[in-house]
């Protein structure tokens, strides 16, 4: 991990995998958690980074930080389009 890549940073990213497996419920753990695994298992840091269900999980975590906390900056590092 970068040293960008701070303890708030993988908590804001781990946090839109909380909001993936809410909308998921039960499947979660057979698609984008099985897929993510996966990913982490067979795809460098980068590449993983990338990877949709990551990207996914982003996207979720920077609109629920934004809307609840106004003044939220959200992780350069962590933006992936």
């Amino acid at each position: 991990m970068s040293s960008e890549y701070m303890a708030e940073h993988f908590y804001v990213h781990e946090y839109g995998h909380t909001i993936q497996s809410k909308i998921w419920g039960p499947l979660y753990s057979l698609v984008p958690a099985a897929c993510s695994l996966y990913s982490a298992i067979t795809n460098s840091a980068s590449d993983h980074h990338q990877f949709w269900t990551e990207v996914w999980a982003n996207t979720y975590s920077e609109n629920y930080f934004k809307k609840h906390y106004s003044t939220y900056s959200f992780p350069s590092c962590l933006i992936v389009r």
